[in-house]
């Protein structure tokens, strides 16, 4: 049977629980906590490309704009579902140019949020 899901090219790696105070689950939670940090660690060091000691909190907030940049220009696929979701007129609102004017505020605050701005006027 062919699959039809593309299948995850990562793993989630969580941090273990401690599940009891015994020694055994002592044993077992440490072991298992040197493995995650040897993990994270690893990765760390593939994605910044320097040792743990070495990285600041600077290099870390890069990686996170880099990934959000990347997630909103790639992974927003339908903006106009965007839109209609979160873009409604207060009909509520007698003043008819008061309404308007939320609508447009409503409107700017979407482009702002989801850096649409760069993208206007191109077609």
């Amino acid at each position: 049977a062919e699959m039809t899901v593309p299948q995850p090219v990562y793993e989630y790696i969580g941090p273990p629980k401690l599940v009891d105070w015994d020694q055994a689950s002592l044993v077992k939670w440490r072991r298992a906590r040197e493995q995650y940090e040897e993990n994270i660690h690893e990765r760390s060091t593939y994605e910044i490309g320097k040792d743990k000691s070495q990285i600041t909190d600077e290099d870390i907030m890069v990686k996170v704009k880099e990934r959000c940049e990347t997630t909103n220009r790639d992974y927003l696929a339908n903006p106009t579902a965007l839109f209609t979701q979160n873009l409604k007129m207060g009909l509520m609102v007698k003043d008819v140019p008061d309404r308007v004017a939320k609508y447009f505020r409503q409107f700017e605050k979407i482009i702002a949020d989801n850096r649409f701005h760069e993208h206007l006027g191109r077609g």
